[in-house]
């Protein structure tokens, strides 16, 4: 059951932590404090399973991904023409993230990551891509059986978080044009599927519809994917 109100928990460094309460899910919302650019907001949802889920209020920003740099351990990205430190940080794979992912914990002193496919379906509610009739069910069409022929290319350009607004759950930016790196991997275990929403090597990138990219590649425009045209854009955003 979605709440009415949630709570975000911004986290400001290492010694200190602000609670804000706003209204969602009724049209109308509070934006984070400023202060907080830095580091990640997070909102609590509970899991189907009954689990405590914490959110980043929205993807990890250009601000946010520098101060790793300035700690000498994510590596320095080149900020793309026409963005800002407050827009969404890209240009990241996904072995990038697991290395802001690692400072970023030892900076909060609990273990932050990637949400799995499902936890994303999950709290993006509903702003998560409904499922496409598939184009073929000959089973030696599986392959090209999820492509989406009616896809447009999608807008390289980013915005600046919040531009997007806020779902049900009170977290921002999950209808924005950039996809966001899962946990979720698509790799073969010794000869077999791993079950999962796809098949084969890489990681689901979620946004306008599931994408599966390789965990190398930093800009989707120049990598396939069996979901349909590839992502303009890909970020992440944190749970834990």
């Amino acid at each position: 059951m979605i709440r009415k109100s949630v709570a975000a928990l911004i986290f400001l460094g290492a010694s200190a932590t602000v609670f804000l309460t706003f209204a969602a899910g009724n049209g109308t919302s509070q934006s984070v404090v400023t202060d907080a650019a830095d580091w990640p907001a997070f909102l609590p949802v509970v899991m189907p399973d009954g689990r405590r889920l914490h959110i980043a209020d929205s993807e990890v920003t250009w601000s946010q991904w520098q101060k790793c740099v300035d700690a000498q351990t994510c590596p320095e990205i080149r900020m793309p023409k026409g963005a800002s430190h407050l827009h969404p940080v890209t240009g990241v794979n996904w072995f990038d993230a697991q290395t802001y992912l690692g400072w970023l914990s030892q900076q909060m002193g609990t273990q932050v990551r990637l949400p799995e496919h499902a936890e994303w379906l999950e709290f993006a509610a509903e702003d998560a891509p409904k499922p496409r009739e598939k184009l073929f069910t000959d089973p030696r069409m599986a392959w090209a059986a999820d492509y989406d022929i009616t896809a447009r290319p999608s807008d390289e350009r980013t915005r600046a978080v919040g531009s997007f607004g806020r779902n049900a759950f009170g977290i921002q930016d999950l209808k924005g044009n950039v996809w966001e790196w899962t946990a979720t991997s698509c790799a073969v275990a010794d000869g077999r599927a791993v079950k999962s929403v796809c098949n084969g090597g890489g990681r689901v990138v979620m946004g306008e519809h599931l994408a599966v990219l390789s965990e190398l590649v930093r800009d989707p425009g120049n990598a396939s994917c069996g979901g349909g045209l590839p992502p303009g854009n890909v970020g992440f955003r944190v749970v834990y």
